[in-house]
Formats: C-alpha cells, structure tokens, sequence
C-alpha cells in the first residue's frame, strides 16, 4: 500500500495546487455567505474529485488479471499518454491570455451566489477541468492496477482525495482559527496566484507529466 501512495502523490498533489480553487476559496472567506456556499463548494470538489477516481480506479481493476505484465504495460501506456497530454496543457497555459485581473467570474461571485449553485461549482471544477480531470484519472489508474485488497484501496482513495483538497481545507482552517490574522497573509497569497497563478500551473502541469512518464516508461 505505501509504494501505491507514494505512487498517487504527483498526482494528488497537482490537483492541489489549482490556483482559481484556491482564489475562489479566499474570495469566498470575505462574503457574508461564506461558511455555507464555501462548504457547498467544498463538498462538490470533494465529490468530484472522489467520483473521478473511484471510477478510474474500477475501469483499471477490470484489465484482465491473467496476463499481470499485460496489466502493468497497459497501465504503463495509458499513464504515459496522461503524461503527454499533461504536456500539452502546460505549453497551453503558458500560452493562455488571462483577463485583467485574472479571475474567472465564478470565482469571484462564489460568495453571492446559492449554496447549491456554489456546490455545482465546486463539481465541475473536479470533473470538467483537464487538468484536474486527468491528474484524477491518472490517480485512479494507478490505483486500480495495484490490485490492492479493498480496505487499503479505500484508504489510498481518501488518501488521493484529502490530499487533492488538501490546500482549501488549510486556507479555510487558517481562516477559522485566525481570521484577523490570517486576513493579510491569504490576500496576499491571491494576488500572487491571480499574477503568477497561470505559470505555477504549467509548472505543475509539466513536472507531474514527467513523473507519470517516468512511471509508465518504468513498467513497461
């Protein structure tokens, strides 16, 4: 299970580190419907995310298991094709123009609109984004060929997930247990994501490409 995890975390991690999440999230905190839209928002990430790889990981583990080095150079092309395609969207992020301030405008009016339509949100930015969208599959993948009894599977999914709601769940603690002080350091930290929110992704985007390259290359 624990080489399954260490596996899992390029992945995890970059779901992570989605800069708009992250803005929408901070933007949310200084609405008056904060803590219910928020919470929506979260739920539906969570959703999403967890679907995502749930349903990888169950389309990975119907592969047949006769043939096990079959298994592993299936496994190994389908994350080696994630990894290019992880390729082509940081050349495209890098080559994406931005609006003025940077912002997409649900993340900003996340704070204004329902807790179900928050929620809806949060959703689609777990299964409509690319780049999440593959990071998940490719979780899933992984996940699924390891062929892991179905207790550790559970746990290595909640693992995946946590992780990937890992940096809302910390702005959203920092927020609830030092607001006032919290207050600058987390409007600092979206206007560097809204200025440099485009490079850090294609950074991501490019170094997880090369770790899923390298895994599928490795069980080939």
């Amino acid at each position: 299970m624990n080489a399954v995890i260490g596996a899992i975390l390029p992945s995890a991690f970059g779901i992570a580190l989605s800069p708009v999440v992250i803005v929408a999230t901070v933007l949310g905190l200084v609405t008056h419907r904060a803590q219910r839209n928020l919470a929506a928002f979260v739920v539906g990430w969570l959703v999403g995310v967890a679907a995502v790889v749930v349903a990888a990981t169950l389309l990975a583990s119907i592969i047949p298991a006769s043939a096990p080095s079959l298994t592993w150079i299936t496994a190994g092309i389908v994350v080696i094709v994630l990894g290019g395609v992880l390729f082509l969207l940081a050349f495209g992020e890098l080559r994406a123009r931005t609006s003025d301030d940077g912002i997409p405008g649900w993340a900003g009016a996340i704070g204004d609109v329902t807790p179900g339509r928050a929620g809806a949100l949060g959703l689609l930015q777990a299964v409509a984004n690319p780049k999440n969208l593959i990071l998940a599959i490719a979780g899933g993948v992984i996940i699924g060929v390891s062929v892991l009894p179905i207790v550790p599977e559970i746990i290595v999914i909640a693992i995946f997930v946590v992780i990937g709601l890992s940096t809302v769940l910390i702005v959203l603690i920092a927020n609830l247990v030092a607001a006032q002080r919290t207050a600058a350091a987390l409007d600092g930290a979206r206007a560097w994501l809204v200025a440099h929110g485009s490079a850090l992704v294609a950074a991501v985007l490019f170094i997880v490409g090369v770790t899923l390259v390298g895994q599928g290359v490795s069980v080939l």
